[in-house]
């Protein structure tokens, strides 16, 4: 059952990302939701990094070639950070290369720092449930947000998820059992020695990868550095300048250029690939 726990593992935190990035959407995307309620957008924004976090330490953890050498991309682009570049690469790798240690740390980060701050996450507050109105025209009282007819929707969604993991995990659609029972695919394990040119990183960072051929050279630090900060800000900020309906218009329609650009991005990768 090994490989069978392995795939559910894998599928798990694959729809994990997709719906903290859904529900991220769903808060910008509402009329009124994200402005009228600062400290909930704040809180989602909070988890869907988290949820990012874990991805990209756990990417490591099997010390396969893939992995590896998409770590290198990934403290490259850390790396090019001005001032602090340098020092923020050598206190993710624990030195100058990525090796032993590295993995120890990602390790330490994956399976006890950052669940613990998920955990206090959640726990600020309520849940971070967007209360756009709606959603919630349809709820006669605050307490039946979470009874009732609320409670058998987040019933339903759990099987209807726990299911689709499962049979993600099991891959029935394979041509045969040997194929089917593999849960999620491996690659080969790291050598130092050889470069890996098929890493690649994983598919929620596969458009900045691909971004970043555009601005080869010293351009590379306006890619990595300033645009992504420039849309950071955009979404911390994004509730002060969403009081109003133009505002909540321009937010949307920023939200849905951005969409765009990351779809087309990663459809170009996996083309070029």
């Amino acid at each position: 059952m090994g490989w069978w726990i392995r795939g559910v593992h894998y599928w798990a935190a694959q729809c994990m990302v997709v719906s903290s990035i859904s529900l991220l959407t769903l808060y910008i995307s509402s009329i009124g939701s994200a402005a009228s309620n600062h400290r909930s957008y704040l809180r989602a924004l909070c988890i869907t990094g988290m949820i990012l976090a874990l991805a990209i330490t756990g990417y490591l953890l099997p010390w396969g070639q893939h992995g590896f050498w998409s770590a290198k991309i990934r403290t490259h682009v850390m790396s090019l950070k001005p001032v602090i570049g340098s020092g923020l690469e050598r206190l993710i790798l624990e030195g100058t290369e990525l090796g032993h240690y590295t993995l120890k740390h990602f390790f330490a980060l994956y399976a006890g720092w950052l669940p613990i701050l998920f955990w206090l996450g959640l726990r600020m507050g309520h849940s971070p449930t967007p209360r756009a109105k709606g959603l919630s025209d349809s709820m006669e009282n605050e307490n039946s947000f979470f009874w009732g007819a609320q409670s058998w929707r987040c019933r339903v969604a759990i099987f209807m998820g726990s299911l689709c993991v499962g049979i993600l995990a099991w891959q029935a659609w394979a041509g045969d059992l040997r194929a089917a029972l593999r849960g999620a695919s491996l690659s080969a394990t790291v050598t130092y020695i050889e470069s890996y040119p098929a890493a690649r990183p994983e598919w929620c960072f596969l458009f900045l990868y691909q971004f970043l051929k555009y601005f080869p050279g010293p351009l590379e630090v306006v890619a990595a550095i300033c645009i992504t900060n420039l849309i950071l800000s955009w979404l911390v900020f994004l509730p002060m300048w969403g009081r109003s309906r133009i505002g909540r218009r321009v937010n949307q329609s920023i939200l849905a250029f951005l969409c765009l650009g990351v779809c087309f991005l990663s459809i170009v990768g996996i083309h070029e690939d």
